[in-house]
């Protein structure tokens, strides 16, 4: 019974080794676009998932600003990210226009204005 559990314990000490390692590469080597939050898009149709438009500069440049002001400023630069649907919706809800983030993506965007892409995932980045 003892070797049992020694061996269970080995096998899942080594699974749970194995997912940390992939989390730790994912965070590592998955591409990362830095930026401030446009625009937060919450889309209410049940097969389209948020979206927030991200421009690569200071988040004092959007601070007074209207969506319209902004739109109008910046309406063919930064990337628009499509959140996946597993991330939870107390991360996009806390996600607001002149905030700070982080988006792990693809590296892939598509040749529009602005860009479009698939974000994996998002961070605030603290002030």
């Amino acid at each position: 019974m003892k070797k049992r559990r020694k061996l269970f314990f080995i096998i899942a000490a080594a699974i749970l080794g194995l997912i940390a390692i992939g989390v730790l590469l994912f965070f590592t080597v998955t591409p990362i676009y830095h930026g401030t939050v446009l625009e937060v898009q919450q889309n209410n149709q049940q097969d389209r998932h948020p979206s927030i438009w991200v421009k690569e500069y200071s988040p004092d440049d959007t601070t007074n600003k209207t969506k319209r002001e902004l739109r109008k400023m910046y309406e063919y630069q930064g990337i628009v990210f499509d959140m996946p649907a597993y991330i939870p919706d107390k991360v996009i809800k806390n996600l607001s226009q002149g905030q700070e983030v982080k988006i792990y993506y693809s590296g892939i965007v598509e040749a529009s204005a602005p860009g479009g892409g698939e974000a994996y995932w998002v961070t605030i980045v603290d002030e």
